[in-house]
């Protein structure tokens, strides 16, 4: 499988994802070649690498379904004597498929560059293409087989009616997007084929499932689909009528253990698309409208108050499809029309309350904060401090500060990280408060949780602490003192030192030093340092425990530093000097950590 995975989690290929809420502007190029400047197609024939990344994972396509094809659909061939294989690479499938059937006379049709050099090209072509070009080919395939008992044979994905339909569903709609972002095609449901197969002029069309696990840039499917297509006069449409028929499109061949492992680890590698779905639905502010609107909503009233102009309702048809089967919105039918309504993770995407998660999935999403994700690999050989600094050349403190718009967009993550956060701390921990007369927010941002912790407890002194670009950004809250400086230099006093989410940005040795800092600062008579980080458990069942995994991963590319588990706090916290410690859990995904200097 890894010819596929590299060539999907490649980072040009991604690059077309985020541009995803550009597809409601028009008909015109797919996202591939807005970001690209050319078509996929030229951007292969151009770029021998990346056509080499492509093409090896179009042969690892091929080999995996050929011999279900073979072994599913032998009747497929009964009295035919020559096959053509359209878009069919240097015939790795074909030729299978001749060693088979020695009785067929095989031919690979394809672009020249492709015949030339490419290793192999999928059978999957029309999903590449708009209805309109589809129609052309099937039109030209027509013409080339004879009346009597000629026949077109198509093997792609058949999407199900019900989307939810199968523990594969969701990889195919993957694949339709996948199929408009880079070439502006789709993939279908069987009421598409047939009218794609008629208004080219067939007679009619059959449709069957064969028992494999289709792996390749495009999808995943378990049970792939062949079509024929027929292209005499006079032969009736097919129409399913037994129950066995009608439930075909989508039947699940029975899992085994080969087959439901793979299954897994395409679903890891197709996960960053819900990421980006999720991204393009903020920015065309579906939650925020399906809100406002406050009951079920049409796709033509939706298209209307997008904030684009949006001229391909299908593609908004498509986008909303896949976030319905996220879960994030729902359907229902009222008079003879499909609606969209919220469901309840939806609130999350509404903008303008406190609890939001609008600017934390910005930050998240946003390609120049994914790019380390990509440099792993560099990480682990020592090449660099970090994976950020292999992707951009410098610490991501520097390219904050010379960056004003992604520091901004940085900053807001923040600080709706801190309210999501506060209004839990605040809650869970009143009595960490008791005979507190002021406290220091070390790193505190722009002073947000520290503003909601000054009016939870008026009596306290709060001052947020922080680099000279993060305090002139922030807003000047009268409860709240502002205090820029370095907490590696020195800490301002207060009874007690809160820090929220900032040792984790660092390694051992930098954060003793700031725990260091901490203790000269507070008082031996009742000082304490306040730390609200996450806690690994290895063996918990929580379901923040995979986020606090990601989060472990994204501190280790993005700042060098590392989430804990309570050993590890442990021992950090004795070695900076310190007396003892208290963990505290509350409903968040960070934890409270009580440290005692004295």
């Amino acid at each position: 499988m890894a010819p596929s995975i590299l060539m999907i989690l490649d980072q040009d290929y991604m690059a077309p994802w985020h541009l995803l809420k550009d597809c409601m502007w028009g008909v015109g190029a797919a996202a591939f070649e807005k970001g690209a400047g050319k078509s996929f197609w030229d951007y292969m024939a151009d770029d021998p690498a990346k056509n080499q990344l492509f093409t090896e994972a179009m042969v690892f396509d091929s080999q995996t379904w050929t011999s279900e094809l073979i072994t599913g659909c032998k009747d497929m061939f009964d009295g035919s004597r020559s096959v053509v294989d359209v878009g069919g690479g240097n015939g790795t499938a074909l030729r299978a498929i001749a060693q088979a059937f020695p009785h067929l006379k095989c031919t690979v049709y394809d672009v020249p560059h492709v015949i030339a050099d490419s290793p192999n090209h999928p059978e999957f072509v029309l999903h590449d293409w708009g209805n309109e070009e589809c129609i052309k080919i099937l039109k030209r395939c027509k013409e080339a087989v004879p009346q009597e008992g000629g026949k077109i044979i198509i093997v792609d994905t058949v999407l199900d009616s019900d989307s939810d339909v199968g523990p594969y569903s969701h990889l195919k709609l993957y694949s339709d997007l996948e199929m408009m972002l880079t070439f502006g095609g789709k993939e279908r449901t069987e009421e598409e084929w047939e009218k794609l197969i008629l208004d080219a002029g067939f007679a009619g069309c059959k449709i069957k499932c064969i028992s494999a696990v289709q792996s390749s840039r495009h999808f995943l499917i378990k049970g792939s689909f062949i079509i024929w297509v027929s292209a005499g006069i006079g032969i009736d449409l097919f129409v399913p009528s037994s129950p066995s028929n009608s439930t075909m499109l989508s039947m699940q061949v029975q899992e085994d253990d080969h087959q439901a492992a793979q299954a897994k680890i395409w679903e890891i590698v197709y996960g960053f698309s819900d990421t980006l779905v999720l991204r393009s639905a903020i920015q065309l502010g579906i939650a925020d409208i399906l809100h406002k609107h406050g009951g079920p909503i049409s796709l033509a009233e939706l298209a209307s108050r997008i904030p684009v102009n949006c001229r391909n309702v299908d593609h908004l048809y498509r986008i909303m499809r896949y976030l319905v089967h996220m879960k994030l919105f729902s359907t229902r039918t009222i008079d003879g029309q499909l609606r969209y309504e919220l469901e309840p993770a939806a609130k999350f995407l509404v903008k303008g309350w406190d609890q939001s998660m609008v600017p934390a999935l910005l930050a998240i999403s946003d390609v120049d904060f994914m790019a380390p994700w990509h440099h792993i690999k560099e990480g682990l050989r020592g090449e660099c401090a970090t994976a950020f600094e292999k992707a951009f050349g410098r610490s991501i403190w520097d390219y904050m500060a010379g960056n004003p718009a992604k520091n901004q967009l940085f900053n807001e993550a923040m600080a709706c990280d801190s309210r999501l956060l506060t209004s839990a701390l605040i809650s869970g921990c009143k009595e960490m408060l008791d005979g507190i007369r002021s406290v220091v927010d070390v790193g505190g941002g722009t002073g947000t949780a520290l503003r909601a912790i000054a009016q939870a407890f008026p009596h306290l002194k709060c001052t947020v602490y922080d680099l000279p670009h993060v305090i002139a950004d922030s807003p000047n809250y009268p409860e709240v003192q502002r205090i820029q400086g370095d907490m590696f230099k020195s800490i301002p006093s207060a009874d007690a030192i809160l820090m929220k989410c900032i040792l984790h940005d660092w390694d051992d040795e930098e954060c003793i030093k700031i725990l260091k800092r901490c203790k000269e600062a507070v008082p031996q008579e009742g000082g304490k340092v306040i730390i609200v980080d996450i806690v690994l458990d290895l063996n918990s069942d929580s379901f923040y425990s995979h986020m606090r995994m990601c989060m472990d991963l994204d501190m280790m590319l993005n700042t060098g530093g590392k989430e804990r588990t309570e050993e590890e706090w442990k021992k950090l916290i004795f070695d900076a000097g310190f007396a003892g410690y208290n963990i505290k859990c509350i409903s968040a995904v960070q934890s409270v950590i009580e440290a005692y200097p004295y």
